[in-house]
């Protein structure tokens, strides 16, 4: 269920994107940059800082820390939409960090947790291929060819896309309810302030 809400969000964010918008994305490397920047040294020296702040215990901290060096998730792209950003360079990014989460998720693990992470990369791949390139494409497919049926849906986009949100965190909350609820009460404000 979660794959195939995963599938509509980026089907519903493709249909809005054009080939030419995806171009003008990759001649933004300053923003790409910025991007990269933001996920993988930005984002873990928040989360530090917060975790100190709230004085969070180790597990909570191991957490936090795990939860601001990944990739940015699917999500990220339809606040892009949704607050008519550059959703081309949204996905691009996503796309990006996710790949660069090989080499850079057990590096960052080890360096700020003293962890060892080991990824699978054929898995990795495959999950950007199936969850975000081929849907992503199948979108913008559609949006070239099909171009008053994206017009005509354009309007419902933003819901289709926040209900498969919403499926997706619900599936995820749901497989990992019984650890959520131990913890929610020390760590939602951290985690919020993370996000914000």
């Amino acid at each position: 269920v979660i794959e195939a809400a995963l599938g509509v969000l980026m089907v519903s964010m493709g249909v809005t994107i054009s080939m030419e918008e995806f171009l003008a994305a990759l001649k933004k490397p300053k923003a790409i940059l910025l991007g990269v920047v933001g996920c993988y040294a930005l984002m873990p020296a928040l989360a530090i800082l917060i975790s100190r702040l709230f004085s969070l215990p180790p597990e909570l901290h191991t957490g936090l820390v795990l939860l601001s060096i990944i990739s940015g998730g699917q999500a990220s792209n339809l606040c892009a939409h949704i607050a008519l950003g550059d959703t081309a360079l949204s996905v691009t990014i996503t796309a990006l960090t996710t790949l660069l989460s090989l080499p850079l998720l057990p590096l960052l693990a080890s360096a700020l947790l003293n962890a060892s992470i080991a990824l699978d990369p054929t898995a990795i791949a495959r999950s950007i291929a199936t969850l975000v390139a081929a849907p992503v494409a199948a979108g913008v497919v559609v949006n070239r060819f099909f171009p008053k049926v994206v017009e005509a849906l354009r309007p419902a986009l933003p819901v289709v896309g926040v209900v498969a949100t919403v499926v997706i965190v619900l599936g995820a909350v749901s497989a990992t309810a019984a650890g959520i609820r131990g913890a929610l009460g020390v760590a939602l404000l951290p985690v919020l302030l993370l996000h914000a």
